[in-house]
């Protein structure tokens, strides 16, 4: 189960950003995150830790 979240964070960290945007910053992925069915809400710093984990940036 938590490698599932941890897999759908990242896809939607990896995906296009939202319109108007040019990437994606942790306090958007927040946002997505906690709209998404199937994903507990995480906040921001949590997302910053799984990403850091995978060695995902978002620049």
């Amino acid at each position: 189960m938590i490698g599932d979240v941890v897999a759908r964070v990242i896809a939607l960290a990896c995906s296009q950003p939202p319109p108007g945007r040019q990437r994606w910053t942790l306090r958007l992925l927040e946002r997505q995150v906690a709209v998404t069915e199937g994903v507990p809400p995480m906040s921001h710093s949590t997302i910053g830790r799984v990403l850091k984990r995978v060695r995902l940036s978002l620049t």
